[in-house]
Parts: C-alpha cells; sequence; structure tokens
C-alpha cells in the first residue's frame, strides 16, 4: 500500500461543524507566519484530526507537505503520488487514504484501503466528502462533479449556465453545496439532493474568489485572490468583512478553535524577501 506507513485521521463535517467555536471580533484578528513553508504555487488546505493541515502545491516541482500549526513537529512532505496536486484530501473511514486532485495533469486519485484513479478532467481544482461521495470543482469544464468515493464512478453534476470557473468548495450547516466561481465572482449555493441551484450572493463583494469555508454559523468565508482585494471576505447576511492579508490568498481552511490557516501566492519580491507563503489568522 502506497500510504501503509502515514495515517490520517480526521474531523467529521458534523463533528467540525460542533465543535467550530464563534470567532473574535473580526476586526481585531490579527496574522502569524507558519515556519518551514515554502510553496511555489499555493494551492488548497484540508483539515487533519491532530490539529496539522495539509497545504498542497501544484507547481512543477511541487510537494504537498503536512503541517503541524502548534509547531510541536516540523513539517513533512506527502509521497510523490501528492506532487503537484491542488489539492490533497483525508478520507472519513480510512486513516491511510487521500484523495489527491493534480489539476495540471486532469488526475482524480484516490489512496489507502480502496484505491483508485481516474483521468480526463479539466482542472480539477478542490473537493468536499460527504458519506460515499466526493465532490469536486472541475474549473476547466464549469460544473462541480459527483463521484462515488469508493469506486470513482461518476454519480452526477451540478451544473447552471451563470457558473463559469468553480474554484473552492465546501459545505454548510444546511448541507448545501457553496462553490466560489472566479470568473462570476460570485458564490453559488446548490441543493445537495437535487443539484439544482438555490441562489448566489456576493456579487458586489468579490473580486477574484478562491477558496472558500462555511463555519456552524453559516458565515462564508471567500479567499479574495485579486491584486486590488487580498483579503478574506466574510459574508454573513447582509453584512461583508474583509480580512486583509500581506498577499494573494489561495487556499484557506477553518479550524475547530477558530484559526483561519490561508496559503499565499508570492509576488517575486516577496518571495526573494522571505515572505511567508502559509499564514494563520486569529
Amino acid at each position: 500500500m502506497l500510504f501503509a506507513t502515514q495515517t490520517f485521521s480526521h474531523f467529521s463535517y458534523e463533528s467540525l461543524t460542533r465543535s467550530f467555536t464563534q470567532l473574535p471580533n473580526l476586526a481585531a484578528l490579527t496574522s502569524h507566519a507558519v515556519s518551514g513553508v515554502a510553496l511555489k504555487n499555493p494551492g488548497n488546505i484540508s483539515l487533519v484530526a491532530d490539529g496539522s493541515v495539509l497545504v498542497s502545491d501544484s507547481s512543477r516541482e511541487g510537494k504537498t507537505v503536512q503541517v503541524w500549526l502548534n509547531g510541536e513537529q516540523a513539517a513533512r512532505e506527502l509521497p510523490e503520488f501528492a506532487n503537484r496536486a491542488s489539492m490533497a484530501l483525508p478520507i472519513p473511514d480510512d486513516p491511510s487514504g487521500l484523495v489527491v486532485l493534480v489539476s495540471g495533469l486532469g488526475r482524480i486519485e484516490r489512496t489507502g484501503s480502496t484505491a483508485w484513479r481516474k483521468t480526463g478532467f479539466s482542472k480539477p481544482y478542490a473537493a468536499v466528502i460527504s458519506g460515499d461521495a466526493l465532490f469536486f470543482t472541475e474549473s476547466g469544464a464549469a460544473r462541480v462533479v459527483q463521484l462515488n468515493l469508493r469506486t470513482g464512478d461518476l454519480m452526477g453534476e451540478f451544473k447552471t449556465d451563470a457558473l463559469k470557473v468553480p474554484k473552492g468548495i465546501a459545505f454548510s450547516p444546511a448541507r448545501e453545496i457553496v462553490v466560489a466561481d472566479e470568473e462570476s465572482k460570485k458564490i453559488f449555493v446548490f441543493n445537495l439532493k437535487n443539484r439544482k441551484l438555490l441562489h448566489t450572493l456576493g456579487e458586489d463583494a468579490l473580486k477574484e474568489p478562491q477558496a472558500v469555508c462555511v463555519d456552524d454559523h453559516g458565515r462564508i468565508f471567500v479567499a479574495d485572490h485579486h491584486h486590488t482585494s487580498k483579503s478574506i471576505v466574510v459574508l454573513d447576511g447582509p453584512d461583508e468583512t474583509r480580512i486583509p492579508v500581506d498577499a494573494k490568498p489561495v487556499g484557506m481552511i477553518l479550524t475547530p478553535d477558530g484559526k483561519i490557516v490561508v496559503s499565499l501566492e508570492l509576488s517575486k519580491k516577496a518571495s526573494e524577501d522571505g515572505a511567508p507563503t502559509l499564514i494563520v489568522v486569529s
């Protein structure tokens, strides 16, 4: 087994939302750098139950790394099959398993107790898991795809003419699928069961949405990647709050103790100056 020596227990969506605490005053949040992580083309971030995160790098030499935010262990690289990934996602009930999306190669791979590989997709980007279903954004095909997690077989798709370049994906507490669309600059909310579009939001607030997360209060956190924005946008009903960051945010995850972990795309100068590519906002 490729991953037999490395296991990943994790939070289910249900346990994560039960334990996620109310964030402090959003205007008072500050950020600090996570040392030991250098990303050339930062991808998505996923959560591991021991408090660590998996951070992907989709560059040609990019490695997916496991990072302990409390610094108790040094970051470690995942095996070669997770190279050049846009996301690596732990699998429920399979401590040795991962779903790995390699956007540039159009490939999705499952490892662990059950293994499969599917190819021929157009820029698969980010994914979430619910039960035996895997949902992922296919940015080059303007849709969200649902696969059987155990077999890799196609189960259906979420699609609408207004969806152009879907990037980030998340579940809401109401068990909806929430998708950030880079080109239309909107958040799309789909019914999980019938795959129908329910509504959109964020039309006037977002410039280049990438990752998206939803907390247990229904607030939507969006990484706005545009060079004139560079912020985490929090949509809470009619209210909008911006949390500025120092570079273009790409990946993002909310932790159960109320932190926001963000991967950053740096300018050439910032990279040469040693600016951080992974930060924690709390």
